[in-house]
């Protein structure tokens, strides 16, 4: 198998890293990070440099070395170097790039609140269905649980992206891969305060949700992917936030943790260029020290954008699945729960 050794620019500008949208290959219309090969005779630095001038037509001030990805795509293995960098000013190539786009840490922090226990509620009042007293319920309920992480007090010292300042030298750990990351806060993300009354919680929650459309119009996946979702509803429903898991039997382990006797599991062939956002480590951590693991190490879920999507029920199925309570003992009760099975093959919708 053919392997390559490429170079790529993490361009900051405050809290937005600068995305740029392929215009040519196989890859066409998938967003990235600019960079490219490294020719011979070139060091890496040599090579982001010449390819960045190329690519934008600016110099760039190269800062640190972020991370190696080491991945094996079908056809090719690649080895990508990171490297967190300053630019003042650029042009694009649009020969190589048709258009780029800052991701900004607003849009991150929304995603991760789809990993919560906001779901539920981003949903209704995405889908204009909440009742007040349900956001009263849901506020009161955050605020009690944020209460019992931390004590608030009438002053605190916040980061420099409006979190509250803790201590960036603790190291942890994920998959045995140290790093020196926060991980993200609900809480703050929503920018709430122990005063803060419904409408303020409201308004947050659609800030978010304008946040998620935004992050997920800017993110495609560069190859088909089947994705599921287990759940009681008989179902999809396009319009709400719609989280996937790549890994069915996750999917279905967490399903059965419910009382309901059936599960519906909905699967869906994404074709490449689909809008999705993977829950990266980055979905859960802050990298403000630039030390966090890349990959998908903490979650296999995935956010889709459903409402692009057309769907196709390809074929409908069902199983049983028979659990003890007590793993142990053949002779503790039985749960039996009842799985129903439907796979759609997707097409993407014409924007225009």
């Amino acid at each position: 198998m053919k392997s390559i050794r490429v170079v790529a620019a993490i361009i900051k500008d405050k809290d937005k890293i600068l995305a740029t949208k392929r215009s040519y290959g196989e890859y066409k219309g998938g967003w990235e990070f600019p960079g490219g090969k490294i020719e011979e005779g070139e060091d890496k630095k040599t090579a982001l440099i010449r390819e960045i001038k190329e690519e934008l037509n600016a110099n760039i001030e190269i800062d640190s070395h972020f991370a190696t990805i080491d991945y094996t795509y079908p056809n090719f293995h690649m080895i990508m170097d990171c490297y967190i960098c300053n630019i003042d000013d650029f042009v694009i190539n649009e020969e190589i790039h048709d258009e780029a786009k800052w991701l900004t840490k607003d849009e991150l922090d929304s995603v991760y609140l789809t990993s919560t226990n906001l779901l539920e509620i981003l949903n209704k009042v995405k889908l204009n269905e909440v009742l007040p007293k349900e956001i009263g319920a849901s506020l009161k309920e955050l605020k009690k649980e944020e209460a019992e992480d931390k004590t608030f007090t009438k002053s605190e010292e916040f980061n420099i992206f409006g979190g509250i300042a803790q201590d960036t030298t603790k190291v942890s750990k994920i998959n045995n891969k140290e790093h020196r990351e926060l991980p993200k806060d609900k809480f703050n993300i929503l920018d709430l305060t122990k005063n803060t009354k419904q409408i303020g919680y409201k308004l947050s929650l659609e800030t978010a949700i304008e946040n998620i459309k935004k992050a997920l119009d800017k993110v495609i996946i560069p190859e088909e992917l089947p994705v599921y979702m287990a759940t009681e509803e008989t179902s999809l429903e396009p319009k709400k936030i719609n989280v996937f898991n790549i890994n069915p039997e996750k999917e279905i382990e967490e399903a059965m943790l419910n009382k309901e006797t059936k599960i519906n599991l909905f699967k869906l062939n994404l074709k490449e260029n689909s809008n999705a956002i993977s829950f990266t480590n980055s979905v859960f951590y802050d990298n403000q020290n630039k030390t966090l693991p890349i990959g998908q190490d903490l979650s296999t879920k995935i956010l889709v954008d459903v409402n692009k999507l057309k769907l196709k029920v390809k074929n409908k199925s069902k199983f049983k699945i028979i659990e003890f309570e007590n793993s142990q003992d053949d002779f503790s009760k039985v749960a039996i729960k009842t799985v129903q099975v439907t796979e759609y093959d997707t097409d993407i919708e014409d924007k225009k």
